[in-house]
Protein backbone atom coordinates (compact mmCIF):
# COMPACT_ATOMS: atom_id res chain seq x y z
CA UNK A 1 0.00 0.00 0.00
CA UNK A 2 3.07 2.68 0.67
CA UNK A 3 4.83 1.90 -2.97
CA UNK A 4 1.28 3.01 -4.31
CA UNK A 5 0.92 5.93 -2.15
CA UNK A 6 4.48 6.84 -2.91
CA UNK A 7 3.55 6.82 -6.82
CA UNK A 8 0.22 8.85 -6.49
CA UNK A 9 2.24 11.50 -4.56
CA UNK A 10 5.41 11.67 -6.95
CA UNK A 11 2.70 12.02 -9.67
CA UNK A 12 1.05 14.61 -7.99
CA UNK A 13 4.70 16.56 -6.85
CA UNK A 14 6.19 16.29 -10.68
CA UNK A 15 2.35 17.93 -12.03
CA UNK A 16 3.22 20.89 -8.82
CA UNK A 17 6.86 21.02 -10.39
CA UNK A 18 5.31 21.80 -13.66
CA UNK A 19 3.43 25.15 -12.54
CA UNK A 20 6.29 26.10 -10.04
CA UNK A 21 9.37 26.97 -10.06
CA UNK A 22 12.34 28.63 -7.76
CA UNK A 23 12.28 31.79 -10.07
CA UNK A 24 9.10 31.91 -11.91
CA UNK A 25 5.36 30.34 -11.85
CA UNK A 26 2.88 30.02 -8.61
CA UNK A 27 4.87 31.64 -5.35
CA UNK A 28 5.34 30.30 -2.08
CA UNK A 29 1.86 31.60 -0.79
CA UNK A 30 -0.08 29.25 -3.54
CA UNK A 31 2.16 26.76 -3.33
CA UNK A 32 1.57 25.50 0.08
CA UNK A 33 -2.09 25.37 -0.01
CA UNK A 34 -1.82 23.46 -3.19
CA UNK A 35 0.15 21.18 -1.33
CA UNK A 36 -2.35 21.28 1.98
CA UNK A 37 -5.39 21.03 -0.36
CA UNK A 38 -4.42 18.33 -2.85
CA UNK A 39 -0.91 16.54 -1.94
CA UNK A 40 -0.98 15.99 1.68
CA UNK A 41 -4.55 14.52 1.60
CA UNK A 42 -3.94 11.81 -0.98
CA UNK A 43 -0.80 11.20 1.16
CA UNK A 44 -3.16 10.09 3.95
CA UNK A 45 -6.53 9.08 2.65
CA UNK A 46 -7.05 5.30 3.59
CA UNK A 47 -4.64 5.96 6.55
CA UNK A 48 -7.02 5.02 9.09
CA UNK A 49 -6.91 1.69 7.55
CA UNK A 50 -3.21 0.96 6.43
CA UNK A 51 -1.11 2.96 9.10
CA UNK A 52 -0.55 1.87 12.53
CA UNK A 53 0.95 4.54 15.10
CA UNK A 54 4.47 3.47 15.94
CA UNK A 55 4.80 1.73 19.75
CA UNK A 56 2.07 -0.57 18.92
CA UNK A 57 3.41 -4.03 18.32
CA UNK A 58 1.83 -4.65 14.39
CA UNK A 59 3.79 -1.51 13.66
CA UNK A 60 5.45 -1.53 10.35
CA UNK A 61 8.65 0.28 10.37
CA UNK A 62 9.86 2.35 8.34
CA UNK A 63 6.38 3.28 7.24
CA UNK A 64 6.42 7.28 9.15
CA UNK A 65 10.14 7.64 8.05
CA UNK A 66 8.79 7.29 4.65
CA UNK A 67 6.21 9.07 4.96
CA UNK A 68 8.42 12.06 6.50
CA UNK A 69 10.86 11.79 3.55
CA UNK A 70 8.28 11.81 0.82
CA UNK A 71 6.93 15.20 2.76
CA UNK A 72 10.37 16.86 2.80
CA UNK A 73 10.26 16.83 -0.91
CA UNK A 74 6.73 17.84 -1.48
CA UNK A 75 7.75 20.83 1.26
CA UNK A 76 11.51 21.56 -0.88
CA UNK A 77 9.83 22.08 -3.94
CA UNK A 78 6.70 24.38 -1.93
CA UNK A 79 9.49 26.47 -0.40
CA UNK A 80 11.98 26.05 -3.49
CA UNK A 81 14.80 24.80 -0.70
CA UNK A 82 18.23 22.92 -1.70
CA UNK A 83 18.32 19.40 -0.90
CA UNK A 84 20.19 19.89 1.92
CA UNK A 85 17.54 21.76 3.85
CA UNK A 86 15.87 19.45 6.99
CA UNK A 87 12.42 18.45 6.62
CA UNK A 88 11.55 19.48 10.35
CA UNK A 89 12.89 23.13 8.66
CA UNK A 90 10.66 23.12 6.56
CA UNK A 91 7.67 22.17 8.45
CA UNK A 92 8.52 24.64 10.54
CA UNK A 93 9.60 27.61 7.75
CA UNK A 94 6.12 26.36 6.16
CA UNK A 95 3.80 26.43 9.05
CA UNK A 96 2.99 22.20 8.18
CA UNK A 97 2.21 19.20 11.06
CA UNK A 98 4.76 16.30 10.99
CA UNK A 99 3.15 13.85 8.68
CA UNK A 100 3.75 10.86 11.72
CA UNK A 101 1.40 13.39 14.21
CA UNK A 102 -1.49 13.92 11.61
CA UNK A 103 -1.67 10.16 10.47
CA UNK A 104 -1.38 9.74 14.54
CA UNK A 105 -4.23 12.33 15.01
CA UNK A 106 -6.50 10.63 11.81
CA UNK A 107 -6.17 6.97 13.49
CA UNK A 108 -6.93 8.47 16.33
CA UNK A 109 -10.18 10.17 15.14
CA UNK A 110 -11.14 7.21 13.00
CA UNK A 111 -10.81 4.92 16.60
CA UNK A 112 -12.90 7.47 18.34
CA UNK A 113 -15.60 7.43 15.69
CA UNK A 114 -16.00 3.73 15.29
CA UNK A 115 -15.83 2.75 18.67
CA UNK A 116 -18.05 5.36 19.91
CA UNK A 117 -20.73 4.24 17.50
CA UNK A 118 -20.05 0.07 18.91
CA UNK A 119 -20.26 1.68 22.59
CA UNK A 120 -23.91 3.37 21.91
CA UNK A 121 -25.02 0.05 20.65
CA UNK A 122 -23.86 -1.85 23.18
CA UNK A 123 -25.56 1.12 25.93
CA UNK A 124 -28.77 0.73 23.43
CA UNK A 125 -28.73 -2.92 24.42
CA UNK A 126 -28.43 -3.09 27.87
CA UNK A 127 -30.57 -0.49 28.76
CA UNK A 128 -33.26 -2.35 27.00
CA UNK A 129 -32.57 -5.17 28.76
CA UNK A 130 -32.49 -3.40 31.81
CA UNK A 131 -35.95 -2.12 31.25
CA UNK A 132 -37.17 -5.58 30.42
CA UNK A 133 -36.04 -6.24 33.49
CA UNK A 134 -37.67 -3.58 35.35
CA UNK A 135 -41.30 -4.83 34.22
CA UNK A 136 -43.38 -7.06 36.57
CA UNK A 137 -44.77 -10.17 35.53
CA UNK A 138 -47.96 -8.45 34.52
CA UNK A 139 -46.30 -6.34 32.00
CA UNK A 140 -46.69 -3.02 34.09
CA UNK A 141 -43.24 -0.97 34.51
CA UNK A 142 -42.51 -1.24 38.24
CA UNK A 143 -41.94 2.41 40.27
CA UNK A 144 -39.15 3.98 39.85
CA UNK A 145 -38.12 6.34 42.63
CA UNK A 146 -37.67 9.76 41.47
CA UNK A 147 -34.31 10.86 41.25
CA UNK A 148 -32.73 13.74 42.56
CA UNK A 149 -33.34 16.27 40.18
CA UNK A 150 -36.62 15.55 40.03
CA UNK A 151 -37.35 16.20 43.56
CA UNK A 152 -34.94 19.57 43.14
CA UNK A 153 -37.63 21.05 40.52
CA UNK A 154 -40.87 20.00 42.54
CA UNK A 155 -38.75 21.91 45.40
CA UNK A 156 -38.04 24.72 43.45
CA UNK A 157 -41.81 25.08 42.33
CA UNK A 158 -42.69 25.45 46.01
CA UNK A 159 -40.68 27.99 46.70
CA UNK A 160 -41.79 29.90 43.51
CA UNK A 161 -45.00 29.95 45.40
CA UNK A 162 -44.13 31.81 48.60
CA UNK A 163 -46.33 34.87 49.57
CA UNK A 164 -45.59 38.16 48.59
CA UNK A 165 -44.87 39.38 52.31
CA UNK A 166 -42.47 36.50 52.22
CA UNK A 167 -40.34 37.32 48.98
CA UNK A 168 -36.87 39.65 50.12
CA UNK A 169 -37.02 42.93 50.48
CA UNK A 170 -35.28 45.31 47.97
CA UNK A 171 -32.39 46.35 49.43
CA UNK A 172 -32.72 50.34 50.02
CA UNK A 173 -36.05 49.07 52.07
CA UNK A 174 -35.13 49.46 55.83
CA UNK A 175 -35.29 46.33 57.56
CA UNK A 176 -38.02 47.71 60.08
CA UNK A 177 -40.61 49.17 57.33
CA UNK A 178 -42.68 47.32 54.59
CA UNK A 179 -42.77 49.19 51.12
CA UNK A 180 -45.77 49.63 50.05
Amino acid sequence: MLHAVEAHTMRMLSALQLITGTTWGYGTGARRPIYVSMIRPAMVYGASVWYTPEGIRSAQKGVASKLKSLQGKCLRVVTGACKATSTEALEVETPTQPIDIALEGRVARTMLRTGASYARHVADKETKKIRQQMRSKRGRQVRVRKALWQRGERWMRQIGKKKAYEKERPPWVAQGKRSS
